[in-house]
Formats: C-alpha cells, structure tokens, sequence
C-alpha cells in the first residue's frame, strides 16, 4: 500500500495545468443468514470442532453459517476512491471493512490507468 500512496502523491504532485478530479463512493451489505434441516458433524476446520456447521458461503473470509441468524459472516462496507490525475492518468482504490471478527479493514484493490 507504501507503493501504491506513493505513486498517487507523485502523480498529485506534478504540476499540471488543471486539478485533480476526485470522486468517493461507498457501499454496505447486511446479509443475514442461517440454516435449516439435518446436522452434518464433522470439523471443516479446528476453530469449528464439535460444533454443528452447515454451510460455508465465503472460506476466505470466515463466512461460515450455523443454525443460529447471524449477519457476520457476509456483511461489509466499502470505501471506493478515484482520481484523474491528468487527462491520460487515473487511479482507483477500494477498502473493505467486514463485521466478522476475524476481518480487519483493508485494501481490496487498486490500480492506475494510462489511456493512450
């Protein structure tokens, strides 16, 4: 992310003849879920021994549902930036937080654009 705030502040620093356009978007999801029907024992992973788990809807987040509502396990909020440094040059990042414990906030992607 160093890398990433760097090259932005370069871009931001050139002189140009115009300013720099910035937008900021965001967005949130509740997702609340649980399960219904038989119990299928078994571990899928140590932290969930000897409980009942039934469905996994996001593993590389924790998203893991059970027989109790819960809304953890999919819900999140996004912060969404772009710039357009110079006619040719923009940036775009986005940051996700989740509400799983588990989950911090952080960066999910950004990336420049040179249109030619």
């Amino acid at each position: 992310m160093t890398r990433i705030a760097g090259a932005l502040a370069l871009f931001a620093l050139t002189p140009s003849s115009h300013a720099i356009d910035v937008d900021f978007s965001g967005f949130a999801s509740v997702v609340a879920g649980r399960t219904f029907g038989n119990c299928q024992s078994g571990s899928m992973a140590p932290h969930y021994d000897g409980e009942c788990t039934h469905y996994i809807a996001d593993w590389g987040h924790a998203g893991v549902y059970t027989e109790d509502w819960d809304v953890n396990p999919e819900s999140r909020v996004g912060l969404q930036w772009t710039a357009k440094f110079t006619p040719t040059v923009s940036g775009t990042a986005q940051v996700t937080g989740r509400l799983s414990r588990a989950q911090k906030a952080s960066l999910e992607w950004a990336y420049l654009s040179y249109t030619g």
